[in-house]
């Protein structure tokens, strides 16, 4: 609704309704007006700040003293990127930026290091955020625990001796198809961290 329409509504209504009558309509026409405009707004915030999906290919050549990951629903509910790789003591920040649904983000018990702190959020409404700081060196796997057949992602922490870590060992097979495709693709890229691309270039 526009300003002149509105301008006419009101008008249209004060010709023909007692001044009590006509505060409240006014008042629901207004309110109705405001709740147009700031759905328009949040849609065109959500467009501006949803990051671009990360390629399965991309290479992480070295870790980052912060990172951040989205909570996406364009095609499909992801975290993206799906995997990031940050130095010891770093932290991590998930955004939620799907306004249908509320998400979690929790780590998989069996599939960090031995020792190490859990972590879970609360399930977080559009915009919210959580924040954990890793300080033990090692790979945690975490999960959205409402979808969880499919919505997984992974934290690589420092250099661990990669081939020793619970989330390598673990059995993908006792997971949930999407997601044990999703673990057995980041197992393989958790293998090229901080190695350079191959150019094809001739010895």
């Amino acid at each position: 609704m526009n300003n002149q329409q509105r301008r006419s509504i009101l008008a249209t209504i004060a010709g023909v309704c007692t001044l009590a009558g006509c505060v409240g309509i006014q008042s629901a026409v207004q309110s109705h007006s405001q709740r147009t405009e700031d759905d328009r707004s949040r849609s065109s915030d959500k467009q501006l700040n949803d990051a671009p999906s990360q390629s399965i290919t991309t290479v992480i050549d070295e870790p980052l003293e912060e990172a951040t990951v989205n909570i996406v629903a364009e095609d499909e509910m992801r975290f993206d990127p799906q995997l990031v790789w940050i130095k010891s003591g770093g932290s991590v920040t998930w955004t939620n930026w799907d306004d249908h649904d509320r998400h979690d983000i929790v780590s998989f018990p069996d599939r960090i290091p031995d020792g190490a702190t859990k972590f879970q959020s609360d399930r977080l409404t559009y915009r919210e955020r959580f924040t954990h700081t890793f300080e033990q060196e090692g790979i945690y796997d975490y999960v959205c625990t409402p979808h969880a057949s499919w919505m997984v992602g992974r934290v690589i922490v420092g250099t661990p001796e990669i081939g020793k870590e619970p989330a390598m060992t673990a059995d993908n097979t006792a997971l949930e198809s999407g997601a044990a495709a999703i673990f057995t693709e980041l197992n393989t890229r958790t293998q090229t961290i901080g190695t350079e691309p191959d150019c094809g270039c001739p010895e």
